[in-house]
């Protein structure tokens, strides 16, 4: 199958190796998800990009040597451009494509350029390799996106903001964007009515609230985002990533945020004083598709975007999300690909 997300920005082992739920369900359509691990390409359909500056990290070489002996692969080296890459690309012709870099060396025009590199290994426009970035705050975090599961991932637990087959799973809460402060809860497969948070209640904190209770598994999140932050749906609210860790936005607090975005230090003076709920680190492994948000895949060169964040303290070991303004794309084909199990 020739794959590609057109302006998203991919992270994790899922596009290096089939990540996807299985085509068994159990009678409530929980889904299993299977160990990439198990998927070994054939001779040279798998490379690993990595530049000099980076390999000269042994740490981050070591995530490059272990997907290469892995997936039986080779290794290819870039020094100031990614692009500096495409003539080895297109010699070895591969189906799979793991990109190993450190936050500062990414952004949507990194992405854009590895796009248009892999509609050219051969003559015609369409995609020709699968394509995957893996990055961290640091290697020790990287590293937890090629680590092979001891077992399948059987997805129960989902929290969205924008609406899914959610009767598939065992617990889920769905914030809603049909109308503001709306949420339904689903438990054994059966969805609640819709429920209105109390007046006074700040959404940001209710999402947070179950972040931490539900621990979900998978999110599907739609609304305004930027590379720093995620609102709510009709904007009621957002969180923001600061040194590792994400702060709750009261919709009284949104625009002093805009005047602090990306300035991590700037973040948490203003949630110290303003006594912001924080968002406690949740390790257990996570899929996010950023269906309907802007910006949410563009690490901007940053550890403190939120790709880098969720994937270093909050458990994402696969995140979709687009690296321009846009809430409509293939992100929702991502979703749609994943939850029905379509694959290849």
């Amino acid at each position: 199958m020739k794959f590609k997300i057109a302006s998203a920005c991919v992270v994790g082992a899922a596009l290096f190796a089939p990540f996807s739920s299985a085509a068994e369900e159990n009678s409530l359509g929980w889904m299993p998800v299977r160990d990439p691990g198990n998927v070994v390409p054939a001779a040279k359909e798998y490379a690993v990009l990595i530049s000099e500056k980076t390999a000269k990290d042994a740490a981050w070489l070591d995530i490059a040597s272990e997907l290469k002996r892995r997936y039986s692969g080779t290794i290819i080296r870039w020094n100031d451009d990614v692009a500096e890459a495409e003539s080895k690309l297109k010699a070895q012709a591969p189906r799979y494509i793991a990109v190993v870099a450190k936050p500062e060396e990414l952004d949507r025009l990194v992405v854009a350029k590895l796009h248009r590199m892999t509609r050219r290994i051969d003559p015609d426009f369409y995609g020709d390799a699968i394509f995957g970035i893996i990055t961290g705050r640091d290697a020790k975090a990287a590293k937890l996106l090629i680590e092979p599961q001891e077992a399948p991932l059987l997805i129960e637990r989902g929290l969205c903001t924008t609406n899914c087959d959610r009767e598939r799973f065992k617990e889920h809460l769905l914030i809603t964007d049909w109308g503001p402060n709306e949420y339904v809860e689903t438990k054994d497969g059966v969805s609640s009515e819709k429920k209105y948070l109390p007046q006074g209640r700040e959404m940001a904190d209710f999402f947070a609230e179950n972040f931490e209770k539900i621990r979900p598994q998978y999110l599907l999140s739609a609304s305004h985002a930027t590379e720093f932050n995620l609102e709510m749906p009709y904007s009621y609210g957002l969180i923001a990533p600061a040194k590792g860790k994400f702060y709750c936005f009261g919709r009284p607090y949104r625009r002093a945020f805009t005047r602090m975005m990306g300035k991590p230090d700037k973040v948490i003076e203003f949630a110290k004083e303003k006594k912001l709920r924080s968002i406690e680190h949740s390790p257990n492994p996570k899929i996010w598709i950023a269906a309907g948000n802007c910006l949410f895949g563009d690490v901007l060169r940053s550890e403190d975007s939120m790709t880098v964040t969720l994937i270093s303290e909050y458990g994402v070991r696969q995140l979709v999300g687009y690296t321009i303004p846009t809430w409509y794309g293939v992100g929702w084909g991502a979703h749609g690909n994943f939850f029905d199990g379509h694959q290849d």
